[in-house]
């Protein structure tokens, strides 16, 4: 993972000033964590975690900086609800707050153009509402370092431009601490999110 932060790094460090030629847009669509473990304190083994499917939403002002080259700003709200831990259903959402930049190449296209990009944000998490009947379980936040890597096609419509594309986003890690014993967990391999976002962005 630290190879794919130094690439994101990279690329954004390479990229020239600013051009002329600004659009705004925005995106929404389902997000997905998937099933993953919570390390318990020393000695005391590993807790299963697992999610129902979410949503994302988010919106981006970005610039061309090439025939193909184009770097934008985001910030993205994101809600997934906590479906179980241990096996055991409860009550509550992981919210994210993420904001960033991305480095976005447009391949040729008349009617469909697709895209490859790559970005890096500080992300917040939290999970202070997760409870078991009211019953608080889990809670914490962590602020972070995130990585998106981005996928996906334009579809040129008037003087609009409609896009799906894939969005997954990793953290180095995420804690938070069980509430009735104060004892910390940390999610192995970090909080990982996996979304398809429907958009619209236009010129100005």
């Amino acid at each position: 993972m630290k190879k794919l932060f130094v690439f994101a790094v990279a690329m954004i460090a390479s990229t020239p000033a600013l051009a002329e030629g600004l659009y705004v847009g925005g995106f929404i669509g389902p997000a997905a964590v998937g099933s993953s473990d919570l390390r318990a304190p020393a000695g005391g083994g590993t807790v299963g975690i697992e999610f129902d499917t979410g949503l994302k939403a988010g919106v981006m002002l970005g610039t061309w900086v090439g025939d193909h080259v184009r770097i934008e700003g985001e910030f993205a709200f994101g809600s997934v609800p906590v479906a179980s831990i241990n096996s055991t259903a409860v009550d509550g959402n992981v919210e994210t707050l993420f904001l960033g930049a991305n480095v976005i190449y447009d391949f040729s296209g008349d009617r469909f153009i697709p895209h490859l990009g790559a970005g890096l944000g500080v992300i917040n998490i939290d999970a202070s509402d997760v409870n078991d009947g009211g019953a608080p379980v889990f809670e914490g936040g962590t602020v972070t370092g995130a990585l998106q890597l981005i996928a996906g096609v334009d579809i040129p419509v008037g003087s609009v431009v409609l896009f799906a594309d894939y969005r997954g986003m990793v953290t180095p890690y995420f804690d938070l601490h069980q509430v009735s014993t104060g004892d910390p967990y940390t999610m192995l391999n970090g909080f990982m999110t996996n979304s398809v976002m429907f958009g619209v962005k236009a010129s100005f």
